[in-house]
């Protein structure tokens, strides 16, 4: 059998990019991350910090002068490849071929929800743009308790932390302002073990927590989505993260360099000559990092 490897690239090619378009991951992770086009090695984030407020205009305009907090993501290669041995392809074996190509592409597009996932797994060690755990206490400059303790995992319990994170987030201010922003908690991220009561919470059509029939559901209209993280669980099953994701900044940042690409090494390449391999693999540059703490909040439950 002679391999056309012009045609079977292209043709991989186009099972890779389709895949990539149609293979179920975690959107909802991405929801949670401000998307940020990056033409260096890194960029760095130099307009964290306080938000100028609107005053009346009376005299010169006074201008807000940068805070001293920088924030620096440097973007990392990644990939994901597979050998093909040539004697596969003669053999007749091309219909195994595509679906490991397909499983590349979504290996490489799961890597965008791993690590945000990571982000939000670590963010009570991971440090913000103001060297504090993004998840954290009132420390140093840090103003706003974002690391909350829970009352319990019942569905009262969870309905009455969902209005305390809620009210908290509210009440969020920066630094050198007691202005609350108003930032409404919208998102909530959830190990599987309570996604069934974080689902009825959100879709009852009642309140869940009443054993009155007609009480209206307040969390139905709030909340926007349930996020179920499978990563989450073991040591913190009980624990979960709420966000604020309906404003111009999301609390996750994506910085991509280069998106999702389909690479290959076949015939005419020292591989294939010597040892008859043909190698495919995904490509991309990026990182992940946080935002403003303010629009994220992490309940405890011991």
């Amino acid at each position: 059998m002679i391999i056309d490897t012009v045609a079977l690239t292209k043709g991989l090619k186009v099972v890779f990019n389709k895949a990539l378009s149609t293979i179920p991951i975690n959107q909802g992770l991405m929801t949670l991350a401000t998307r940020v086009p990056s033409n260096s090695n890194s960029e760095t984030y130099g307009w964290f910090g306080d938000v100028p407020m609107m005053r009346e205009w009376l005299g010169a305009k006074q201008m807000k002068s940068l805070k001293d907090n920088t924030y620096t993501l440097a973007n990392k290669d990644w990939e994901a490849s597979l050998e093909v041995d040539r004697n596969e392809l003669e053999d007749d074996q091309y219909g195994m071929i595509p679906p490991r190509v397909q499983m590349l592409a979504q290996a490489a597009m799961e890597k965008y929800a791993i690590e945000l996932s990571d982000l939000i797994i670590n963010g009570d060690s991971n440090t913000a743009y103001d060297s504090v755990a993004f998840f954290s206490n009132t420390s140093g400059v840090r103003v706003i308790d974002n690391l909350l303790g829970g009352t319990g995992t019942s569905l009262t319990q969870i309905e009455t932390d969902i209005a305390s994170a809620r009210s908290a987030m509210m009440q969020f201010y920066f630094d050198e302002s007691d202005r609350k922003y108003g930032f409404k908690l919208d998102t909530i991220v959830c190990p599987p073990q309570l996604e069934v009561k974080f689902m009825k919470i959100l879709d009852s059509t009642t309140a869940v927590s009443s054993s009155a029939a007609g009480v209206v559901n307040p969390f139905k209209n709030m909340l926007s989505q349930v996020i179920v993280d499978p990563r989450l669980g073991g040591d913190d099953a009980n624990d979960w993260y709420g966000f604020a994701t309906a404003y111009p900044i999301k609390p996750l940042i994506l910085q991509d360099r280069k998106k999702i690409e389909f690479k290959s090494l076949v015939e005419g390449s020292d591989l294939a000559f010597s040892w008859k391999k043909y190698q495919y693999s995904a490509e991309s540059r990026f990182n992940v990092g946080y935002s403003f703490p303010h629009l994220a909040v992490k309940m405890v439950n011991g």
